[in-house]
């Protein structure tokens, strides 16, 4: 989920109403029990901002796994409910499914897209802290 700021509240984006526990909640539960995955784009401007994003994902339900990768200003959430194919802690193995993926979807330049997002060194396990 990759979504822009309201004009009426610059410290977050998405805006709140995206990023509520209920909203992320009711997301994952549109998603398959055995193989949901959700990525959370999200930009918190201030300490303020960041505290309640992450007091939001905490209390989001029907998840097994939480976990936030941070880089500067931008956050980005991940959650998994039971048994995801994505095993978060092998980054090389993750790489691979993402490869698969974009081959299915006929991306022509996903070598580039996973290079230019340094998808490797994100979705590795130092970068991720998980969310409890």
């Amino acid at each position: 989920m990759d979504v822009n700021y309201q004009e009426d509240d610059k410290t977050i984006s998405p805006p709140w109403k995206f990023l509520s526990s209920k909203f992320i909640s009711d997301l994952c539960d549109l998603g398959d029990e055995k193989n949901c995955l959700i990525a959370v784009n999200a930009i918190c401007y201030n300490k303020e901002s960041q505290k309640k994003l992450l007091e939001n994902f905490r209390h989001v339900k029907n998840v097994q796994y939480k976990a936030m990768i941070e880089t500067g200003y931008n956050k980005v959430i991940l959650l998994s409910r039971n048994e995801s194919p994505v095993q978060f802690k092998d980054g090389e193995t993750n790489i691979m499914q993402l490869e698969s993926m974009l081959k299915k979807w006929k991306v022509p330049n996903k070598l580039l897209w996973i290079k230019d997002l340094e998808m490797e060194n994100l979705l590795h396990e130092k970068s991720l802290k998980e969310i409890k």
